[in-house]
């Protein structure tokens, strides 16, 4: 096998097992111990496959940002087509389908703004926003199914822990 391609091989390999670590970790609460872990692993794929360190933390940063914007298309389709089948189906008007997707939007950017927050701001914030979302599901005859269940806005889906407590 040409040495070039090997080289990209192993670093695609390395990239996978990194970002199982990785993803594991952020299911998990990421702490120090679990990031000197990955820099471990990192080094050591790097020594092992004779790789340039910048280049392997770039190639890992760009996979996982390249995944999770992914990610986010197929949610985002998923939903717009879960609404349009509830439109066809007579589950929904045309206009509720509108403002679903409009709040959505809305959701979206709430999620964003919760970055960096505590998990006890992020709880009240969470908690304050969903009785909003009750009472404009409640205001604007929206089944609260698409609101919150199965995958709904986003909310529950994303940060179901958080409504546990």
């Amino acid at each position: 096998m040409n040495k070039i391609y090997s080289k990209y091989i192993a670093s695609g390999l390395s990239a996978a097992v990194i970002g199982s670590i990785a993803l594991s970790s952020v299911a998990y609460g990421a702490d120090t111990t679990n990031m000197n872990h990955q820099e471990s692993l990192m080094v050591a794929i790097a020594q092992k496959f004779n790789l340039n360190m910048d280049e392997l933390r770039s190639f890992v940063t760009k996979w996982f940002a390249d995944k999770k914007v992914e990610k986010q298309v197929n949610a985002d389709q998923k939903f717009t087509s879960r609404i349009h089948a509830a439109v066809e189906a007579g589950k929904l008007t045309q206009a509720q389908a509108n403002i679903i997707i409009a709040k959505k939007t809305e959701i979206d950017a709430f999620k964003l703004s919760l970055q960096g927050k505590t998990k006890e701001e992020i709880r009240v914030a969470v908690k304050a926003k969903m009785k909003e979302l009750k009472q404009w599901a409640k205001d604007n005859n929206i089944p609260e199914n698409y609101v919150m269940l199965g995958g709904g806005l986003g909310l529950k889906l994303h940060m179901g822990w958080m409504f546990n407590k």
